[in-house]
């Protein structure tokens, strides 16, 4: 599953680019907890980011609003980051995340 992740995220991506189909477009949100967020990738987090914008482009907007929703409370979306002190794995995430976002519009 590792090896074809990220391509099949970037095809899923490009194959329903600015369909705003949100039913493709769920499959490829990022987890909302942080045991689930610890089983994917960092890198896979900033193509479903990427991918998600592609496929809900009529929704994209080039705000700081519009990236900060792309991100989970898990990864930084609260007021003071979400984020453990500690936790690597979920700075990566909110970073990849973030990358993500600002490759979109």
């Amino acid at each position: 599953v590792d090896v074809t992740a990220a391509g099949a995220t970037l095809a899923l991506g490009l194959l329903f680019c600015k369909s705003n189909n949100a039913s493709v477009a769920a499959q490829l949100e990022v987890p909302h907890t942080v045991h689930a967020l610890r089983c994917v990738r960092p890198d896979l987090v900033l193509l479903r980011v990427l991918a998600r914008g592609l496929i809900l482009w009529d929704s994209v907007r080039p705000t700081d609003a519009w990236v900060n929703s792309q991100l989970t409370p898990s990864t930084g979306g609260g007021e003071r980051g979400g984020l453990e002190p500690d936790s690597t794995t979920l700075r990566l995430a909110r970073l990849n995340s973030l990358a993500g976002a600002c490759l979109v519009p």
